[in-house]
């Protein structure tokens, strides 16, 4: 599922979009390499056994009055092949097997053991490894709709080039105890008001802006990822504190900013109704309000 913001941004001209693809969304050369969004190697760890798949696509926008983000279908396709092994057309040859490539590999034998529900231990190095994957994946998973699409080209230049979490990128995990999550990903993207003005902004035509920030949700075997993105810096640092408030409360470890608890405990695992809250949570305005434990 893949929400968007409610502006005029979203129709792209027809120029801009053959060159988006055309061209590898890293470096910028002709995009003749195919990639998948769930790597092959994790097929042992989400099965490829549907004959069809469904992609849901609706539209949010800020609601001052009531502070929420209520979502409105736009479009629900179906075609068919599994999901988990579709291939975009989004990158090139030496992106896709050099640096890319070896981020996987770099990866695997640490998350491997999380995908099995090994939460024993994560080192700074490890915890940094799995925060650039988390990273990777999400910069193409944001292609599959490409309305949906919020991390400017900069970014991924300085992912590509310094292997380095790009700026004002969080991202965490924990221990998921579900089945209806399983290679399944719900990308949000929105425009976030600024918190000295709650009201929906508007460019000089009177549309509303573009997307300013990314929420990912996606769960692999007995892990969940969330990663959320802002391009805008002062409203990330105020951000900042209510997602840790969120990590806090959904029994997540911030491993981006180098946290990480293993969650033995069973009460600390995160079921399919948790998930589907957590996946729209870090976008609320007021979220110590909505998360606050009943009284």
């Amino acid at each position: 599922m893949c929400c968007a913001p409610l502006n005029s941004e979203l129709e792209l001209s027809n120029i801009t979009m053959r060159q988006i693809k055309k061209r590898c969304i890293f470096c910028g050369d002709p995009a003749n390499s195919k990639e998948h969004l769930w790597a092959d190697w994790l097929k042992r760890y989400v099965p490829r056994n549907f004959s069809e798949r469904i992609h849901q696509a609706s539209i949010s926008r800020f609601d001052a009055a009531a502070e929420e983000y209520p979502h409105y279908p736009i479009r629900e396709t179906l075609r068919p092949g599994d999901p988990h092994s579709q291939k975009l057309r989004i990158v090139c040859s030496t992106c896709n097997n050099e640096w890319m490539a070896f981020l996987q590999e770099e990866t695997k034998p640490i998350l491997i053991p999380l995908i099995t529900g090994e939460f024993l231990s994560l080192t700074p190095g490890e915890m940094n490894l799995l925060s650039r994957w988390a990273t990777m994946f999400t910069m193409i998973a944001e292609f599959k709709d490409r309305l949906t699409i919020v991390t400017p080209q900069n970014q991924r230049d300085q992912f590509m080039n310094s292997g380095a979490l790009p700026n004002n990128w969080l991202v965490s995990l924990g221990r998921y105890s579900g089945q209806k999550w399983v290679g399944v990903f719900n990308h949000l993207a929105l425009h976030i008001p600024d918190s000295r003005d709650r009201t929906i902004k508007f460019d000089s035509q009177g549309c509303e802006l573009q997307a300013n920030s990314q929420c990912t949700t996606f769960a692999i075997g007995k892990v969940i990822f969330n990663t959320f993105s802002c391009v805008e810096d002062n409203l990330f640092a105020s951000i900042l504190e209510q997602y840790q408030e969120f990590c806090d409360y959904f029994k997540l470890s911030l491993i981006s900013k180098g946290q990480f608890n293993n969650f033995a405990d069973s009460e600390n695992t995160i079921d399919d109704n948790s998930a589907n809250l957590l996946s729209n949570s870090p976008l609320l305005t007021k979220l110590s309000d909505h998360l606050r434990p009943p009284t």
